[in-house]
């Protein structure tokens, strides 16, 4: 797709702007295709007919004016036997892309809370958003990836807004568990357990288990491991710690079980890591 720069009439640039909203395409924030798709974010812009799927197990018809979100754990497929011709903007983005505040208002979403159905207003800012995006992906200077993280910020902000449906969960329920999860980051570098973070929340091993991934989309478990490589990182690219000694200050047990870990998580060793971020500083 090719953006005109010059001063042509108002008439061109709506040529331009009717040809991208009729054609299907994606956009993929910092690189050109995911490596790893299981750790991918996706929105989905339907701009004309309709997208027929499974999201979690429940069949959506989803029309023009209306946008998905899937997170890295959700189940997602095409239902063809409904299919209509349909054309959609698929925005593709890592982590690396939201700031934490709006993480953690997404982690909060039940997992039928995936389509938004746009007022005319909203959706009139969602397209323009959305052309402002196209254009930044043409221009690609030092500011652009600055520039991108903006307007994804606004385009997940706007799906929040309109929401057709928000996560049935009791307030004192999701209070603990954002509570549990404080706990969990105050103290990962130490040798906590499950039955440790249920008793402080009062709840049962496996009540504690279902509820927190229920809310957070994850495991109690995972989401502890994350924490530790996260900050194993950090120690790798900023300190001169040793591999074994870092593995200690983490969190983990054992250097077998960070190695494996690390590995799951980042894709590489903790020492193929370091390497890489050495080059990349050179």
């Amino acid at each position: 797709m090719r953006w005109e720069h010059s001063n042509k009439s108002d008439g061109v640039f709506k040529m331009k702007e009717k040809a991208w909203r009729n054609r299907s395409f994606s956009i993929y924030l910092g690189k050109e295709e995911p490596e790893n798709t299981n750790k991918i974010f996706e929105i989905g812009i339907v701009i004309s007919g309709v997208k027929t799927c499974q999201i979690n197990d429940v069949h959506h018809q989803i029309k023009e004016r209306e946008v998905f979100f899937l997170m890295p754990y959700d189940s997602y497929w095409n239902d063809y036997t409904y299919h209509q011709e349909q054309k959609t903007i698929s925005i593709l983005f890592s982590k690396k892309w939201i700031e934490s505040f709006l993480a953690d208002d997404l982690g909060m979403l039940n997992q039928r809370a995936r389509v938004a159905s746009f007022s005319e207003n909203d959706w009139e800012q969602m397209l323009f958003l959305c052309e402002q995006l196209i254009k930044e992906q043409e221009l690609r200077d030092r500011y652009s990836e600055k520039v991108e993280k903006i307007y994804l910020h606004n385009i997940i902000i706007l799906f929040m807004r309109n929401l057709k449906e928000e996560a049935p969960i009791y307030a004192e329920e999701l209070s603990l568990m954002k509570k549990s999860r404080e706990y969990i980051r105050k103290h990962f570098k130490e040798q906590i357990t499950l039955d440790d973070v249920a008793t402080y929340t009062g709840y049962t091993n496996a009540y504690f288990s279902r509820k927190f991934h229920a809310v957070f989309g994850e495991s109690y478990k995972s989401y502890l491991i994350r924490l530790r490589c996260e900050y194993a990182q950090e120690m790798l690219t900023n300190t001169n710690l040793s591999v074994t000694e870092i593995c200690y200050k983490s969190g983990f047990a054992s250097i077998s079980n960070f190695q494996k870990s690390f590995k799951e998580i980042c894709g590489v060793t903790p020492k193929a890591w370091r390497k890489k971020q050495t080059r990349r500083e050179q």
